[in-house]
């Protein structure tokens, strides 16, 4: 039996911006969400840069840094990812291309889902471009609703090409770069393939989209690397490709899906399992990221309601009784309802202890809001940590030092979370990193939701410890009322 159960819960794109929909406020501050409002009472709650700077902000990188491997060192693209999920293995000159099945009308993106088709649907469609380019050097492989696979040689990856969810109702961009004609040719050229398919079918789908290439990464395995075996739980072909690449097992849960009919208690039930014979365990669920895409308000809180009373609430009561745990509580990335698309936002995050309370705050943005962002990579190591959890400067020195040289450090105000401190490094020969650096956090500490109200301006209120089934209140836009979950 594990000694200590650790959980990393990942609530896929909930982090947001001020709406004016929720008169200035964001789906996590309006949301109705007790358990999660108890637990950060007790944990520490800061900012996390879970995308690095120059990275794209999707879920490929984010989740690798939640994991805990610095995508800087070992991303290569999204597509080969998921084609370890899929179980499609790479040869070394070949590369992968995330595949999405589109409709586009006059060169505008109109929805980057083909509207959600289903995969029953979307199966003859792929399979009728395998017949269609079954002379050409390429693979198809169909994965679930619209997001497929494209395998071409290695020669084909030099390529600059615009992510389909960022194009939603805009004119299409299409690929740069050495390979941009033969991906041009390829996407122009499944049009009527995929148009007839489709229409056999009774989907929107009129042609693909190429992106999200790369070649197989190199993940150190996450029991070596950490000491700890665990499973993860996902119906993204993306974190399920994670999880394969680093050794955790793929746990399948037959009502998991990436949409708002998602199985939030089937997925808290097979944590649970797992944890009687597993340390760790990773729970992925995607809706609150398909309503920011869909720039769906309501869809949005309402994930973030069923996340509090049918994952986190269920989910800390089963930790209680199995003995002493931790929790890391983390999107991998914000998807603002009003950009409708992924945004490189500091997120919100939250690590809890069962063997050590911590003075809290809420878990929204406008809470973090005035805090330095620390690298999000960084977070999973720390929770994993033996001994008792360290604030986060002490922890860093303790790792940094592992592989560095330090020329200066400076450390000032040793709180929960600190308040600003620098550091230059000269490279060891021993270390992971190439060049000096100097990060100064405290200079990135104001944002869009930098407020001048106490707690960072969050409107949700830190509640007794006690009160750790309280029911809450939500007060909805524009009605001048409160109400309470039924």
């Amino acid at each position: 039996m594990p000694d200590v159960r650790y959980v990393v819960l990942v609530p896929d794109g909930c982090a947001d911006r001020p709406l004016r929909a929720l008169d200035g406020r964001t789906p996590l501050e309006v949301s109705v969400t007790p358990h999660l409002d108890a637990l950060s009472a007790r944990s520490e709650v800061g900012r996390a840069a879970v995308i690095p700077d120059g990275m794209p902000p999707g879920s490929d990188v984010g989740n690798m840094a939640i994991l805990g491997y610095d995508p800087e060192e070992f991303h290569t693209g999204r597509a080969p990812i998921e084609a370890a999920a899929m179980g499609v293995e790479l040869a070394p000159d070949e590369v992968a291309y995330r595949c999405n099945l589109v409709t586009v009308d006059d060169d505008i993106m109109v929805d980057f889902a083909a509207g959600h088709l289903s995969s029953e649907q979307a199966v003859p469609i792929i399979e009728a471009l395998s017949a269609a380019f079954a002379g050409d050097d390429v693979r198809f492989h169909a994965g679930v609703e619209y997001r497929h696979l494209a395998v071409l040689p290695g020669s084909a990856g030099d390529a600059e090409c615009v992510p389909p969810h960022d194009l939603t109702g805009k004119a299409v961009v299409s690929p740069t770069g050495a390979s941009a004609p033969t991906l041009i040719d390829l996407m122009e050229r499944s049009r009527p393939v995929v148009a007839a398919a489709a229409e056999r079918v009774d989907a929107t789908a009129n042609q693909i989209w190429l992106w999200g290439q790369g070649r197989s990464p190199v993940l150190a395995d996450f029991a070596q690397r950490y000491g700890v075996e665990g499973r993860l739980s996902s119906a993204v072909d993306l974190v399920r490709g994670l999880g394969v690449l680093t050794g955790l097992g793929v746990v399948d849960v037959p009502g998991a899906t990436a949409g708002f009919d998602n199985d939030y208690g089937g997925q808290r039930d097979a944590c649970l399992t797992s944890l009687e014979d597993r340390d760790f365990f990773l729970l992925h669920v995607e809706a609150t990221d398909e309503a920011g895409h869909q720039g769906l308000v309501d869809e949005k809180v309402n994930a973030l309601e069923r996340w509090d009373s049918e994952i986190i609430g269920p989910l800390v009561e089963g930790l209680d009784r199995l003995g002493p745990h931790r929790i890391l509580m983390m999107p991998d990335h914000a998807t603002p309802l009003e950009m409708m698309t992924h945004s490189t936002d500091a997120v919100p995050y939250l690590i809890f202890d069962s063997e050590r309370d911590t003075e809290g705050r809420p878990y929204t943005e406008s809470a973090v809001a005035n805090l330095p962002p620390v690298p999000g990579h960084t977070l999973l190591p720390r929770m994993l940590s033996r001994g008792q959890l360290t604030h986060y400067t002490e922890f860093v020195a303790e790792q940094w030092s592992r592989h560095f040289r330090f020329t200066s450090i400076r450390l000032r105000a040793r709180q929960p979370l600190f308040r600003s401190w620098r550091c230059r490094v000269r490279h060891d020969p021993g270390g992971s990193f190439s060049k000096t650096r100097s990060w100064h956090p405290h200079v990135c500490a104001s944002g869009p939701f930098r407020s001048q109200h106490g707690n960072g301006g969050s409107s949700k209120e830190i509640p007794q410890r006690t009160d750790n089934n309280s029911q809450g209140t939500r007060r909805h836009h524009g009605e001048g009322r409160d109400t309470r979950p039924g």
